[in-house]
């Protein structure tokens, strides 16, 4: 795990934005959410798909489940009928939004949450559903405010599904989402306070951002210039927060140039890490 904290840090951003929209708040536009469902009737038993489809007004974003600098991920509460249940947000790779010198992750524009909707086995057929979901999120320019809303969508059990206007929308937004390749491999060490990392078996596909789900070593707002080797692989120099410890391993999203995102775990090289290890404990 990286261990080093900054959410002192983090903390004060927040807590400035937050006072700053106590006197934005009212002037805001609105963030319109929305519950889009892939199916107008489902059969008992089988999953299906929803998304929390979110709009923002232009120049506001909100967060990624890392929100980065300062901000707070989205948070969608289910209030489902009995036997139903609701997984947890798959989020859709962020874009990376820096003012300040300090960044976060998030979503400009529009966004859809995929969320899988488990029904029981046993419903009454023709019988409807009301799927409602309280969703709270932090939009956010020069200053954030808090925003929640209702949402709700309908849906009937039948003896066979059947797709809703919806329907592409949603598996649009579940196709997009980060996938892994498990021929694309990753690999760190360090140089001093810089994180090395490369990237074999993208090809002809040019990494632009990687975009980690743990810890604070690598800060938000950090240049990412990736570069081309001989061999292929992709190359990138990353300067390491102060105090950072050094992880096993590192999981995040890599945001290509073209195509979609991929899930990439970033391994590191053990004998630097022990060896960094061991200089850390003689202090």
């Amino acid at each position: 795990m990286w261990t080093r904290c900054r959410c002192c840090s983090r903390a004060v951003a927040l807590a400035a934005a937050l006072a700053v929209a106590a006197k934005a708040g009212g002037d805001a536009p609105p963030v319109r959410a929305s519950l889009r469902v892939a199916v107008a009737a489902f059969t008992p038993g089988e999953p299906f798909d929803a998304a929390v489809e979110l709009v923002m007004p232009p120049g506001w974003h909100t967060y990624w489940i890392r929100p980065g600098d300062a901000g707070l991920p989205t948070e969608v509460d289910w209030r489902l009928p009995p036997g139903f249940e609701a997984g947890a947000i798959e989020w859709p790779a962020p874009e990376r939004f820096a003012q300040g010198g300090l960044a976060s992750y998030g979503y400009a524009g529009q966004v859809l949450l995929p969320v899988r909707i488990c029904p029981p086995r046993e419903w009454p057929a023709g019988e409807p559903v009301e799927l409602v979901a309280r969703v709270r999120w932090l939009q956010c320019r020069e200053a954030c405010v808090p925003g929640e809303a209702m949402v709700t969508a309908r849906v009937v059990s039948a003896s066979a599904a059947v797709s809703s206007a919806d329907a592409e929308a949603v598996a649009a937004a579940r196709r997009a989402l980060p996938e892994r390749d498990p021929s694309v491999r990753a690999k760190a060490r360090w140089d001093g306070a810089t994180l090395i990392v490369q990237v074999d078996g993208l090809r002809e596909r040019r990494p632009r951002l990687f975009a980690p789900l743990e810890g604070d070593a690598i800060p938000p707002a950090a240049a990412q210039v990736w570069s081309r080797g001989g061999e292929g692989a992709w190359t990138v120099r990353i300067p390491l927060a102060r105090g950072a410890s050094f992880p096993s391993t590192l999981p995040g999203v890599l945001l290509l140039d073209e195509g979609r995102p991929l899930t990439l775990e970033i391994v590191a090289d053990r004998r630097r890490v022990n060896a960094e290890e061991q200089k850390e404990n003689r202090r």
